[in-house]
């Protein structure tokens, strides 16, 4: 959520159940954005208590193959397709909601990447659900700004997106679930369990009938179902260690002009030495629509309502635009290197594979460290090495156990306020403590089994949806 907020106040180990104004008072945004996160949390653990893991009526997200649409077995009219039929399906306690009957390669919020989706020959596919929060803002969807008031910012959305998506098997993993049509025995869906998809610890995902689907598909699934295990720390006001403890340093604290939340997260996936990261004192939320691009030289929309929220030279900026956020894409950063204040055009570092296309929201987004260009515009992370972002803030990558993990999108908050001269983060005494990225809400759940024929059809699937009748209709 790159959000101009001021914190984000919610926690669920607080147990609150309202949040209630009184008279008189001063109204914040972390107070409304509390409420909200109470009432979708309880709302979420009643339906996921209910359910289970995942979930749906009858033959809502029923997975169907293509009907070929001409009789001619030409390339052009091979249907390398399936159906996703229409309805709801829960995971994780989250609604998904297919509107209407769709095609695999037609849906709404998932453009498939080049070089992904169903091939020609005869294999196997696992076909998964992958869930997770978008935030939209009024550069997303330009109708949430109100006419009324000359189309100021006001509040953003989440959207839950969800993502029908492919993986292939192995050659004989098909024949072995799927009984032949010659053997007299009816496919038992409810033997197969895959929904142990999260535990980073499991190099396999198990399947009650002693098949396996080994280690090679959770490879391939890793950058969305491997979570994270790299921590961190986050401080401003640190202990002084020379032999005159009660003299602290006036430098050993927040000394920011005004509050911030500051937004650290993973760019690139990887160990330590291979993940890299950027940070944001705006929470990531400035930014700057896209007008037109030619090469280096971008135009922009506006530059900013200030000099504080603007772009200036030697600043890093990231290429965003639906479909890179959707395919969770993670490109190179470019610097700034000039600014055409009069005719609103920046001058980057280099140009992007990006295409300027209006109907997919384009925009520049601001990042406010000093990027390295040996790591792409990022910077590198570092086991155990203190790092200050700026004035003093520092934060440090750590891990408890086993080989570190960082999943690019995974992020921290850090709230600074210039009254303690310090930082909002949870501390045993005066030391830090390690904490986890926080929830960007990715879900998964198995839908079916497919088999591809030669000529590149889906001519057969299994069903592995967990399925429960409704009570009316």
């Amino acid at each position: 959520m790159k959000g101009d907020f001021s914190r984000m106040s919610y926690h669920e180990r607080n147990h609150y159940s309202l949040v209630l104004m009184q008279q008189g008072r001063v109204q914040l945004d972390a107070d409304w954005n509390e409420q909200a996160m109470i009432q979708w949390s309880n709302l979420q653990k009643l339906v996921e208590n209910l359910i289970g893991e995942h979930g749906g009526p009858n033959d809502d997200f029923l997975i169907e193959p293509r009907p070929n649409q001409d009789s001619s077995n030409t390339e052009e009219t091979i249907p390398r397709d399936f159906i996703i039929r229409s309805g709801r399906y829960y995971v994780g306690g989250i609604m998904c909601e297919n509107d209407e009957d769709c095609a695999f390669t037609n849906q709404k919020d998932y453009p498939i990447p080049e070089g992904e989706g169903i091939k020609q020959g005869n294999t196997n596919y696992l076909v998964y659900l992958h869930v997770w929060f978008r935030h939209i803002t009024n550069v997303q969807d330009d109708s949430i700004r109100e006419v009324a008031l000359n189309g100021a910012d006001t509040a953003t959305r989440i959207k839950t997106v969800w993502q029908v998506k492919v993986i292939p098997l192995s050659d004989t993993i098909f024949e072995e679930v799927v009984p032949k049509k010659s053997v007299e025995q009816p496919i038992r869906t409810e033997t197969l369990d895959l929904s142990d998809w999260q535990s980073a610890e499991k190099r396999y995902l198990p399947i009650k009938t002693n098949y396996r689907i080994f280690e090679t598909l959770l490879e391939k699934l890793k950058n969305d179902v491997k979570k994270s295990t790299g921590l961190l720390k986050a401080q401003a006001m640190m202990v002084d260690k020379t032999d005159k403890p009660c003299l602290i340093s006036p430098q050993n604290r927040y000394r920011g002009a005004e509050n911030q939340l500051y937004r650290v997260e993973i760019h690139k996936s990887g160990g330590y030495g291979e993940a890299t990261f950027k940070w944001s004192r705006e929470n990531g939320s400035v930014v700057f629509p896209i007008l037109s691009v030619s090469k280096a030289m971008v135009t922009l929309e506006h530059l900013g309502r200030d000099a504080r929220c603007g772009l200036k030279e030697g600043d890093w900026v990231e290429f965003v635009d639906d479909d890179y956020e959707l395919q969770g894409k993670t490109q190179d950063l470019l610097q700034v290197i000039s600014v055409d204040p009069v005719n609103m055009k920046v001058t980057l570092s280099g140009t992007s594979e990006f295409e300027r296309n209006s109907s997919k929201h384009p925009f520049l987004r601001r990042w406010d460290h000093q990027g390295d260009e040996k790591c792409g515009g990022a910077l590198k992370v570092e086991a155990g090495k203190d790092l200050e972002l700026e004035d003093g803030i520092q934060i440090q990558f750590v891990q408890e156990k086993g080989k570190v993990w960082f999943r690019s999108g995974d992020w921290w908050w850090i709230p600074a306020r210039t009254a303690t001269g310090d930082v909002e983060w949870p501390r045993d005494g005066n030391e830090p403590l390690a904490q986890e990225p926080l929830d960007h809400g990715h879900r998964y759940a198995p839908l079916a089994l497919i088999n591809v024929n030669a000529d590149g059809k889906v001519d057969e699937s299994v069903d592995l949806r967990r399925r429960f009748k409704q009570l009316w209709k």
